[in-house]
């Protein structure tokens, strides 16, 4: 999805963190995290989209996405769970 979003302008522009990023944002702080968003150039700020895969209990995967575009936090959950943990650690 990155390289499509690259590749064609029309596109909004995406960027993905890894599975490992929210993990050690909820257990250790944004401090912990803040050199992984040095990885997206130019600036994770010039992307409208920022995919976060959020592992749940161990046996669940969610998606979590910030559109810096429309200024929102979505979480995506096919068992139907708030993200409310989701929304706290991202904003």
């Amino acid at each position: 999805m990155y390289e499509r979003s690259l590749a064609n302008p029309s596109l909004p522009k995406l960027w993905v963190f890894n599975s490992f990023f929210f993990k050690r944002l909820r257990e250790k702080g944004y401090s912990s995290v803040k050199r992984w968003a040095k990885k997206a150039k130019p600036s994770v700020f010039a992307f409208d989209l920022i995919l976060v895969p959020v592992h749940v209990s161990g046996n669940h995967w969610c998606c979590g996405s910030l559109s810096l575009k429309e200024k929102t936090i979505t979480y995506y959950d096919s068992l139907g769970g708030s993200g409310q943990f989701f929304h706290s650690c991202m904003r």
